[in-house]
């Protein structure tokens, strides 16, 4: 006699072959194409003993960098203007003092997402634990002694745009200035 089969085994035994196949359909398309890769997993986190890697992916920029600000700035901080770095794909802005040049400076950067670069932060005594920031996804480094860097990371998806910021601050001060940042025209 032929053995018959339930009906829900044959139709979770169909689904099962469908999601497989399409497992591997996925994969594959992923490693033959950086395109396909990036539409999946934009960015990577990588985790070592002494030093923390944001690997990115995903086609090269071609528009404008947007212009960004730090607006919660701690009193007297303006910005150097003759040290800033404008590129194609990166920025970088220092903020000083001039009314007490023996602060330490603010560094504020940010960088398009894209394939082939990443970021390394080097953790020397520092503590490192992940934040939301206006909604986004990052990581704040703190200093495991007072009068130290202190560093803000975080990833706006919506833009391609990674942020850092540096400061001998507290966390409180640092994450408000982070939360400050936005576009200027």
């Amino acid at each position: 006699k032929a053995k018959t089969r339930p009906m829900w085994k044959t139709v979770l035994q169909r689904v099962a072959i469908f999601f497989v196949i399409c497992s591997l359909s996925l994969g594959s398309i992923m490693v033959v194409s950086p395109t396909a890769r990036a539409i999946v997993v934009r960015w990577v986190v990588e985790w070592y003993e002494s030093h923390v890697v944001f690997r990115f992916s995903g086609e090269q920029n071609t528009t404008a960098m947007p212009k960004y600000k730090v607006y919660a700035l701690p009193e007297g901080y303006i910005e150097k203007t003759d040290c800033a770095t404008i590129e194609q794909n990166y920025v970088a802005v220092i903020y000083e003092n001039p009314e007490e040049p023996e602060l330490p400076p603010i560094y504020f950067d940010y960088t398009f997402m894209q394939e082939g670069s990443a970021i390394d932060f080097v953790l020397i005594d520092e503590t490192a634990k992940q934040i939301t920031l206006n909604g986004m996804k990052g990581y704040i480094l703190l200093p495991k002694e007072l009068g130290e860097m202190a560093t803000v990371s975080w990833i706006d998806e919506t833009s391609n745009i990674q942020f850092c910021l540096d400061a001998v601050l507290s966390e409180t001060e640092i994450l408000a200035m982070a939360r400050s940042v936005s576009t200027f025209k």
